[in-house]
């Protein structure tokens, strides 16, 4: 594995504390190579698509997507965060970034792998520990706690299964008066669900490897 050339692409000087606008966080990884050559290669693939279109329109309805969680941010400094389904942690990093306490759950280990080595190179980069914890496991077995004040889905709600327990759970993850927020542009499009049921049929529960190598369900819809 090659060094993490973070000092080199996010030079200290560079680097915001708290990024203001979360597609210009987006958009420096983007704009070359940071990553170890395989989490590079995951990380290149996983935004194939979306790297392609990210020009200004695209980059104003990711920020409007994500508005109403940087707003809950702003009101509630240093609040604990939950985001389920961090896929590669662009979000979860972002938030850390805001000075949230950010916990991040994923059960697929290649997204873990690229989340961890971003936030290796952010925290080499700005030379301190970022406030997030990275794990890889179902949300169902999350220990409630102390609650979140936020729990922050992308993309992922409708990927839950089974449906009515993970809804009870996360509902017992949230702390008095927390907020649940859960941006779902991929579920809700007709375009893009047209077009994933010719891949699929009525085929919508499948299965990924769970962290101790068990099936555990899933929607298979491959966004």
């Amino acid at each position: 594995m090659r060094r993490i050339l973070a000092p080199r692409y996010f030079p200290t000087s560079r680097v915001p504390s708290r990024p203001r606008a979360p597609s210009d966080f987006l958009a420096a990884w983007f704009s070359r190579p940071i990553l170890p050559p395989a989490e590079q290669a995951e990380f290149d693939g996983y935004y194939l698509r979306f790297r392609r279109a990210f020009g200004p329109r695209l980059r104003h309805w990711y920020d409007r997507q994500l508005a109403e969680l940087g707003a809950a941010l702003a009101e509630r400094p240093g609040a604990r965060v939950l985001e389920i389904g961090m896929r590669t942690a662009t979000e979860s990093l972002w938030m850390a970034m805001q000075g949230a306490d950010v916990t991040g759950v994923e059960p697929q280990m290649p997204y873990v792998r690229v989340a961890r080595a971003r936030q290796a190179v952010l925290e080499a980069a700005l030379g301190r520990p970022l406030p997030l914890t990275i794990l890889m496991r179902s949300v169902l077995d999350l220990e409630t706690g102390d609650g979140f004040n936020i729990v922050w889905m992308q993309q992922t709600f409708h990927h839950l299964e089974p449906r009515e327990a993970m809804v009870a759970h996360i509902t017992r993850l949230l702390a008095p008066g927390g907020r649940l927020i859960v941006s779902e542009a991929n579920g809700l499009n007709p375009l893009l669900q047209a077009q994933l049921f010719r891949l699929r049929g009525f085929r919508t529960i499948g299965t990924i490897p769970g962290p101790d190598g068990a099936p555990i369900p899933t929607v298979w819809s491959g966004c």
